[in-house]
């Protein structure tokens, strides 16, 4: 490190003149807020006045079947006494009450039918106002033999293409018992889970994940810990949508998976819980619980998952600077004490059959403590000329509380719905980091000197959401869809660096603000015929925000009206066979914190830094999807994204700075197919690869370069049935000549084996995993910059064993129907934690 000494004191001084830097494109801006608000209310208002004009009269009544005994899910229909032409229907609720909704002055006939009981047919005339009936009291019908239990099973096909999405029925499969939402990406054509823990789609898409519509905002190893406390009792089905339409925030260029939960539960009690246990370099346990309760016309939802271990992080970086010949040697070895925790509880209140009160409250608790000894080492040639070593202790406290709150109104028979929402979040993070730095130079121990550093980082973010969707069946072949979203996000980060003596740097600190207003409207009409479906939709929204440094003065702003057009249209060649045509447009908003200026310093050779003058990108979307027998997916696809934002490495002496940037445009071209296949009548493969061209126009004044790779990757997962209850799963994957952003990831391997056993009726799961046990997963990749390279080589904890253990209980005999809530946070939530 000799040869860089005055290069790297330079450096030093740079980065306190850093700061002072004002772009001159910076406008200070007066948000006129409150004209957003009023819109976004009046536009509420004009929902709710459209929706409550459109009911009419009613006619509510309830059905016993004497003694007071309520008859549940009894057939109610509404003819026209002249020509008996169905007007409307429905069902009694679990109190045996019904109400029929938007009827017409007249004389009708009233018919009601059950199961073991006499029709009862009684004609009534609607006025001015609502009717409500007397009591109706069925009797029994004695003429009838009654049929012991019955029970009829139909075999569901795994997948299905529906018109924007493809459905994976997990429900109806061999994967419905002793799994859980993490394991079951693996089944999910065309998924994957990488080192990291994030989920890619087709090898290198990113994958946005929902539950019950609803977009989860944790990331990494955050959200793997959400997703294994998820028992796949609990799910009904994944829906893949690797092109988004108009009713999904813009603000989306991956795939999302949907993940669809059940929503059948015993009246009375039911749930699930489970715990894991697992080994890799140190113990790790979680555990999770789920219960639902369900009383007339209540349900209540309560649901916790814990997570508590300890991880590793091995890296080993060479680099080498081409203008001095110096390479340096950097070994990076991390140890995180964690503990992350979920709660969850809500419920869902019937005010009418058709009106709906749903409100729950989640709260994340992830407290973390990574400690990490980095070690430099300099050298030209074979000889090291110096050596700095750096310990890096963190102490960071992550808390994210929400709230959301829906209105339901069922407006017809047909399905026809409105729902208003409202949703906040509160994070709040706080990191604070302690470094310590020795420099030790071999030639020069006058040199030699020692230093430290204390960082306290508090970052806290509020998001206030509202929503307006109103779904139309205009009849059984027309749906129209339309919708309005505004949200509000505001920022604050106070960075303050601390010298010895507890001095505060003034050359660093630094406090940053940051608002956000987002209004966007949508709209899009839905056609199925017999053998053709069409979804056309568009979607429109205003981006405004302002960046500004409250010690500095400084701001960025930006200002912008976007359209997003969305376009699917399917050919039913049959019932099993389908060819589909997608195309959207899309966004992509810079995350919260790559907006933030601050340097997070991980050792005085390798800086993270943000960058407040990063833009929104756009990416074009097409895809031709062919499903053949319900079973094998072949798909075509096109993507085009220009300025996107990648990581990109600069160096300053010594000293790389990773930073991200618009710095390249992306044209990839794929072909994606999956294929289930069952050799025997014990042994079930799902197999999915994908063949990409990608070609990256990398811009900028310091090393523009284009770029092209032909990637490959594919996986196979294998299912044995070894009895009835006993199931052994070996899963492989494979990838090589794929990008990291606009770098060069090196090939990935690895396969798992697992085992399930089933007891107790199948209400009780054993499992036992084994995570790489080949120990074949390799991990990094290659930097080529034009001042310097870099390889990068991890080990993380993707090599363990684990074993878990789920019940599932339940109490009660009749069924109650719980909501699947859509929260229109989506987009805010995911920006959290990038």
């Amino acid at each position: 490190m000799l040869f860089f000494l005055p290069a790297f004191k330079a450096f030093k001084q740079e980065m306190q003149r850093r700061r002072h830097i004002y772009h001159p494109m910076n406008q200070p801006i007066k948000p006129k807020r409150m004209r957003v608000v009023w819109l976004a209310a009046s536009f509420l208002i004009f929902f709710q006045t459209w929706a409550l004009a459109q009911q009419g009269r009613e006619i509510r009544g309830q059905i016993t079947a004497g003694a007071g005994q309520d008859v549940s899910y009894a057939t109610v229909t509404l003819r026209t006494a002249r020509d008996t032409q169905l007007v409307r229907g429905t069902a009694t609720d679990s109190t045996g009450r019904f109400v029929l909704i938007n009827v017409d002055t007249g004389t009708y006939v009233l018919n009601i039918q059950f199961l073991g009981m006499l029709p009862h047919t009684q004609r009534v005339t609607v006025g001015d106002s609502s009717l409500v009936l007397p009591t109706i009291v069925l009797r029994a019908d004695s003429s009838r033999n009654t049929l012991a239990q019955v029970k009829i099973v139909g075999r569901r096909p795994f997948l299905r293409q529906e018109v924007d999405k493809m459905v994976v029925d997990i429900a109806g499969s061999v994967y419905s018992k002793g799994e859980n939402a993490m394991r079951l990406f693996n089944v999910v054509p065309g998924a994957q889970v990488d080192a990291f823990g994030n989920i890619l789609y087709r090898g290198t898409e990113a994958v946005t994940v929902y539950v019950d519509n609803v977009k989860v905002q944790l990331s990494g190893q955050q959200l793997v810990n959400y997703l294994r406390g998820i028992p796949s009792e609990s799910i009904a089905s994944y829906e893949v949508r690797s092109v988004g339409g108009a009713q999904f925030d813009a603000n989306n260029t991956g795939t999302i998976i949907n993940i669809n939960l059940k929503n059948e539960y015993k009246y009375g009690l039911s749930g699930s819980v489970g715990a894991d246990y697992q080994f890799t370099r140190y113990n790790n346990f979680s555990g999770n619980l789920n219960l639902n309760y369900s009383v007339r016309k209540f349900t209540f939802q309560a649901a916790g998952s814990l997570y508590k271990g300890k991880q590793f992080e091995d890296q080993r970086e060479t680099q080498f600077y081409k203008q001095q010949q110096i390479f340096s040697y950097q070994d990076n070895n991390t140890v995180t004490r964690a503990f992350f925790g979920n709660y969850k509880l809500g419920f869902d209140y019937r005010i009418t059959p058709r009106q709906l009160l749903s409100a729950n409250y989640e709260f994340t608790s992830f407290p973390y403590e990574p400690g990490t000894l980095s070690t430099n080492r300099f050298a030209r040639g074979t000889a090291i000329d110096s050596s700095v070593v750096t310990r890096n202790d963190k102490d960071i406290r992550q808390a994210t509380s929400q709230v959301n709150v829906l209105y339901r109104n069922k407006l017809d028979t047909l399905g026809s719905r409105l729902d208003i929402g409202y949703s906040y979040i509160g994070y709040d993070n706080r990191y604070d980091s302690r470094i310590s730095t020795s420099y030790n130079y071999a030639a020069s121990p006058a040199d030699n000197y020692a230093e430290s550093l204390v960082i306290n980082n508090p970052l806290e973010i509020e998001l206030h959401t509202f929503n307006a969707d109103l779904e139309q069946k205009l009849d059984k072949a027309w749906t129209f869809n339309a919708g309005a979203k505004y949200n509000r996000s505001s920022t604050d980060n106070d960075i303050v660096y601390l010298l010895p003596g507890n001095v505060t740097d003034v050359n660093r600190s630094n406090r940053y603000r940051y608002e956000e207003n987002i209004l966007g409207f949508y709209g899009s009409f839905t056609k199925d015929w017999e053998k053709w479906g069409l979804k056309v939709g568009l979607r429109t929204e205003n981006t405004k925000y302002e960046g500004k440094s409250v010690t500095l003065g400084n701001s960025v702003t930006f200002n912008r009206w976007s359209l997003f057009p969305s376009l699917f249209l399917q050919h039913k060649i049959d019932k099993n066979n389908s060819l589909t045509l997608s195309y959207s447009r899309t966004i992509n908003r810079p995350a919260y914190q790559l907006l933030n200026p601050f340097e997070n310093i991980q050792n005085p050779f390798y800086i993270e830094t943000g960058n407040p003058f990063l833009l929104p990108f756009f990416t074009h979307k097409a895809e031709l999807s062919y499903l053949l027998m319900s079973k094998y997916n072949f798909t075509l696809g096109y993507n085009r994204t220009t300025n996107s934002i990648n990581n990109v490495y600069r160096n300053n002496g010594p000293v790389v700075i990773s930073t991200f940037e618009n710095i390249n445009n992306d044209n990839n071209a794929f072909f994606a197919v999956s294929a289930p296949f069952k050799p025997t009548k014990w042994w079930d493969i799902n197999a999915s690869a994908t063949l990409r061209y990608t070609r990256l126009d990398i811009g900028g004044t310091i090393f523009p370069r284009l770029k092209e790779k032909f990637s490959q990757e594919g996986s196979i997962s294998n299912r044995f049935q070894l009895d009835k209850t006993f199931f052994a799963e070996v899963i492989a994957r494979y990838g090589r000549n794929q990008f990291l952003g606009i770098y060069d990831w090196k090939p990935q391997g690895n396969i798992d084996i697992n085992f399930k056993k089933n007891l107790l009726n199948e209400k009780l799961s054993l499992s036992l995993n084994f995570s790489d046990p080949f120990n074949l997963r390799r991990i990094g990749w290659t930097v080529d910059e034009r001042d310097f390279s870099r390889d990068v080589n991890f080990r993380l904890p993707t090599q363990f064993v684990s074993f878990g253990v789920s019940y599932n209980f339940s109490s009660g005999k009749t069924k109650t129907e719980r909501e699947n809530v859509d929260r229109r946070d989506e987009e805010e939530r995911g920006r959290l934690n990038k």
